[in-house]
């Protein structure tokens, strides 16, 4: 690979980058890195071009340093993500090249890859598991993006199926708009150390030896994650707290990405044994959903933690689910083994999972 060589963003042409990631990513995305990257990745640094020997860009990839929890202790990480090689460069092992930069680096490497690049990885030595799932609660499902852009028989039938449940789901809209939350409040003065505070107290009861993946949400981490981000007045706020003093909280996201007005659930965090404090968050977002006039909830959850959210997201709607990949690599052998079966919780606001716009 001696034609190509690897620099950080930061000692690039700033039109240059901009221009190819306008061009290689789709327009609603490759604005935003052109324009948010070095807030999304934590600075300049953490991207970087290919460049082939004429000094063409050929190639993007970055990293987003991180902390999680794992086995009682907080590690540095990264999320890699963004990994993009321009068609007139690819069968030229790039992708090869991208993969030993970031899997050669110190600690924890943690992504989200698509099931295709997934196989990929695997060959590369990276653990894969798909054991994640997105889970969405559809409001309007005529008007959910898998069903319009099905083809076939199965488009057909999928939209039968949609405009038959049409009068169905507008009497649970009904019925859900108009609940009344138990637990549940609107939290507009929210701040970094009180959702820090509520994180920590949850992990003190609920897993003080840490045995559940994820990430560590110290104070700043969501003053850069939701406080510092471009799209701040998209967000909403939920805290909900029990006679006991054990608490909960979301971040809820309300956006309009190519005429589809979604809600995703950025972060969920709370006593996860107790239902009616789950369902009475879920609740609550799923009424200001609906009075907002939202085509879909969604949010992310796993199969091998979190039981109660599950039994929550059941009984809750969230009936539509698909699988999620999730990537690791660590240059310790009996940690990359231990992780294959270690309990995680990922959400939305983890790596690039709530599509960057």
């Amino acid at each position: 690979m001696a034609d190509f060589v690897i620099r950080p963003v930061a000692e690039l042409a700033p039109a240059q980058v901009a221009d190819f990631l306008r061009r290689m990513f789709d327009p609603v995305k490759g604005a935003f890195l052109a324009d948010w990257g070095c807030w999304w990745h934590g600075g300049d640094e953490n991207r970087f071009g290919v460049l082939a020997e004429d000094g063409t860009l050929a190639a993007y990839f970055a990293i987003t340093p991180m902390q999680c929890v794992l086995a009682g202790a907080v590690w540095d990480s990264l999320w890699w993500i963004d990994l993009i090689v321009d068609p007139a460069f690819r069968r030229r092992g790039l992708q090869t090249v991208m993969d030993d930069a970031v899997r050669t680096r110190p600690g924890l490497k943690l992504g989200f890859p698509n099931e295709f690049h997934s196989t990929i990885l695997a060959r590369h030595g990276w653990g894969v598991r798909g054991d994640l799932r997105k889970q969405m609660l559809p409001l309007r499902l005529h008007r959910v993006r898998f069903v319009q852009q099905a083809a076939g028989w199965r488009g057909r039938l999928l939209r039968l199926g949609a405009g038959l449940a049409r009068p169905g789901l507008a009497g649970l809209r009904g019925w859900w708009g108009r609940y009344r939350p138990r637990y549940t409040q609107a939290w507009p003065e929210a701040t970094p150390a009180a959702l820090a505070a509520i994180f920590a107290q949850v992990q003190a009861q609920e897993d003080p030896a840490g045995e559940v993946m994820t990430t560590q949400r110290s104070a700043a981490f969501f003053q850069w994650r939701y406080f510092d981000c471009p799209y701040r007045a998209e967000l909403r706020f939920y805290r909900a707290l029990l006679a006991d003093g054990r608490a909960g909280y979301a971040i809820a996201r309300f956006s309009d990405l190519r005429g589809l007005k979604s809600v995703r659930i950025l972060d969920l965090y709370g006593d996860f044994g107790h239902q009616g404090l789950l369902r009475d968050l879920l609740a609550t977002i799923r009424r200001d959903a609906v009075q907002a006039g939202a085509d879909q909830v969604i949010i992310l959850s796993s199969l091998s933690s979190r039981p109660g959210l599950r039994t929550a997201l059941g009984a809750g709607g969230f009936s539509i689910s698909v699988p999620v990949y999730f990537c690791w690599h660590g240059q310790d052998p009996p940690l990359h083994e231990q992780l294959q079966q270690q309990p995680l919780y990922w959400t939305l606001a983890d790596s690039d999972n709530d599509e960057p716009h």
